[in-house]
């Protein structure tokens, strides 16, 4: 029997142990790695080091004895707890990472599942109930979701109110879902067609509604970079109903939403001044002689019509999307995007505003709708 020690530290090998062998002189090393002892002052692996030093520690990015889970930090909430203990999260009512709801805590709807509307409720696992979700509603009178788009603009409202595409290019990144661009310079807008009265206008109350983003304000000495528009073919100053951003000829007012029926004498004008490159859900309501204008759920601004005011009723107007129509004829034309355009004929409830846009509404919040990022 041959006990021959080896060196304690030769070359980046480490001397494991002293073997001993009847009849056989034994050599025997433990591969080690150069620099994880304490001694060394060229640690390539400090979380390494620390575990040889200390032990296991939950925090460090490694899963080590006694730990079901180390996600690198000491936060809760995520799926890993404080004390590396996975965490058992659905039904604690707290939105977390992989669930689409929690009990109250929501991070998808009805609307942002690619919904017209319904409840938001929650299942036993933790998703959305889309089953509560539906997309009809009697008045539903147009709607453009604006996610797909070829020749056509279709209307998902099933009443028939497709449009003509002219140089819309589809495919972007929406507020809802994905959304369209109407490039200014290119001519983008929407044909609707001159539809009948019955169809279109002639609402004792009304909502228009729609997400937009701004690439740009409108050009000097024009109304409006309109969003939706119904106007008499023969005078474009007429209108059944505008929906866009203002322009230089509204002066102080220029670069804010706003909403008109009849003309553009006496429009609504929203207090908020909508920035570009941002997405902003607009909507303007009509009921009761009173026009509202609503920016991201909130109550940006309100007239009041004439009392002897009714919403006009024309046989031949121009449906426009991203414009308006002067004798056949785009102008005042959007520069952005634009997701999920609706036309109702009711006034919608701020409540239901803010749900139409993909919110969640608590009137004790502020503000009062909250919309996922």
């Amino acid at each position: 029997m041959h006990i021959i020690p080896m060196p304690a530290d030769h070359d980046g090998w480490r001397q494991g142990a002293t073997v001993v062998a009847l009849g056989l002189t034994v050599l025997f090393w433990e591969i080690g790695v150069t620099g994880c002892s304490d001694d060394s002052t060229s640690n390539v692996d400090a979380a390494v080091d620390a575990q040889l030093d200390t032990g296991p520690s939950c925090g460090n990015g490694l899963r080590e004895l006694g730990e079901e889970c180390d996600d690198g930090n000491n936060d809760p909430g995520d799926g890993c707890d404080p004390n590396c203990m996975k965490e058992h999260l659905c039904g604690n009512g707290t939105l977390n990472q992989a669930e689409e709801c929690d009990g109250s805590d929501f991070a998808t709807n009805c609307v942002l599942s690619g919904h017209l509307q319904g409840p938001a409720l929650c299942t036993s696992q933790c998703t959305l109930d889309a089953t509560k979700c539906n997309d009809t509603d009697d008045h539903l009178e147009a709607w453009y979701r604006l996610d797909t788009v070829s020749t056509l603009v279709p209307d998902h409202s099933g009443k028939g109110h497709g449009c003509l595409a002219h140089s819309i290019q589809a495919g972007f990144p929406g507020r809802v879902s994905e959304s369209s661009f109407f490039d200014a310079s290119q001519t983008a807008y929407g044909d609707c067609g001159t539809g009948d009265a019955s169809t279109l206008d002639g609402f004792e109350e009304m909502t228009i509604e729609a997400w937009v983003q701004l690439n740009s304000y409108a050009p000097v000495g024009t109304d409006m970079r309109a969003i939706l528009a119904r106007n008499e073919t023969g005078d474009p100053t007429d209108f059944v109903y505008a929906l866009g951003v203002a322009g230089s000829t509204f002066g102080s007012d220029s670069m804010h939403p706003l909403f008109a029926l009849g003309s553009l004498d006496k429009p609504v004008v929203g207090d908020q001044m909508l920035l570009t490159d941002r997405w902003y859900h607009v909507a303007g309501t009509y009921t009761s002689h009173t026009l509202s204008l609503y920016v991201d759920g909130v109550l940006s601004g309100q007239t009041t019509a004439d009392a002897t005011f009714v919403v006009p009723t024309w046989h031949q107007a121009y449906n426009t999307v991203g414009a308006m129509n002067v004798n056949g004829q785009p102008t005042d034309l959007m520069d952005g995007y634009l997701d999920d355009v609706k036309i109702w004929s009711e006034a919608r409830s701020p409540e239901q505003i803010c749900a139409d846009g993909g919110g969640f509404y608590d009137a004790n919040a502020d503000p009062v709708c909250r919309y996922v990022e």
